[in-house]
């Protein structure tokens, strides 16, 4: 019409909402170019994921727990592997047990009552499936993949089972890919079916996105087991970096002693080497 505004279009449709749709419309191919180029899914059609789902439940989160949840599912945090590199830590390993540590190995990690917190927080969510009144067998499915996907295991349905196409959805997009948000649609499908079926004024929209809530509780909780350890107990980090903390400075130490210092420096050797070596880290450091 003459004299009407400006409109944006996309697709030949007039976008009306912009705080909604124009960053996915800017951002969102970047986005698939990315994963499809890490190859994060194994190859599986981004489609197949519930985007929406993951964008309600992750914006519904504190800011922290929104860049705990980016981070690790770029796999580029503060585990050993990146430690490592960033020279922060000598070594890359777990302080639970002692292997490689990158971002999925907080989560699969077998160290130091791991798996007494794995048990705990997969309880919680097999308590609330139930009190949302999710399907029984969505809740079997859905614990039953987390478990065996931690233990290195195949999970298998049989193709005649109703969730037959939500199980190998989510298998192709991968079980630990889920406990960083990366849902199936077909959950949502499912569940959706079952309160129709049960009259329920429930929604499977927003099961979804309770549930991402849930799942990432899971693995906040093996994060924060894992810092525990860190920085509260003895671990395998922890005696690798002491035990060069200590090399430097013995060699130090001895150098010190080759030197003719003066009395501002006569402090430098003080202590006896054996003494100085049982201090505690933070003096020496």
């Amino acid at each position: 019409m003459e004299g009407a505004p400006w409109y944006v279009g996309h697709d030949g449709k007039r976008v009306s909402n912009l705080s909604s749709h124009l960053y996915e419309i800017v951002h969102l191919p970047a986005a698939f170019t990315f994963w499809k180029i890490k190859d994060k899914a194994n190859g599986t059609p981004l489609e197949f994921i519930k985007w929406e789902s993951i964008g309600k439940a992750l914006s519904a989160l504190p800011r922290n727990r929104q860049h705990f949840v980016c981070k690790h599912t770029v796999g580029m945090c503060g585990v050993g592997k990146w430690m490592l590199r960033w020279k922060e830590w000598t070594s890359a390993q777990c302080p639970r047990c002692g292997m490689l540590e990158d971002a999925s190995h907080v989560w699969k990690c077998q160290g130091k009552d791991a798996n007494i917190v794995w048990e705990q927080a997969l309880g919680s969510l097999q308590e609330w499936l139930a009190s949302v009144q999710t399907d029984p067998d969505i809740t079997s499915a859905l614990c039953n993949g987390l478990k065996t996907w931690r233990l290195g295991q195949a999970f298998l349905v049989p193709p005649n089972h109703h969730l037959y196409c939500a199980t190998l959805q989510q298998g192709d997009i991968g079980w630990g890919n889920l406990l960083e948000g990366w849902i199936a649609i077909e959950w949502e499908t499912m569940q959706q079916e079952f309160y129709t079926y049960n009259h329920s004024r429930r929604t499977g929209r927003k099961w979804s996105v309770m549930l991402l809530q849930r799942i990432w509780q899971i693995s906040r909780a093996l994060w924060e087991h894992r810092n525990a350890i860190l920085h509260q107990q003895e671990n395998i980090v922890t005696k690798v970096q002491e035990f060069s903390l200590n090399r430097k400075i013995q060699r130090m130490y001895e150098d010190i002693l080759q030197l003719a210092l003066g009395p501002e420096d006569a402090y430098l050797h003080t202590l006896t080497l054996p003494v100085l070596l049982q201090k505690t880290w933070t003096y020496k450091s």
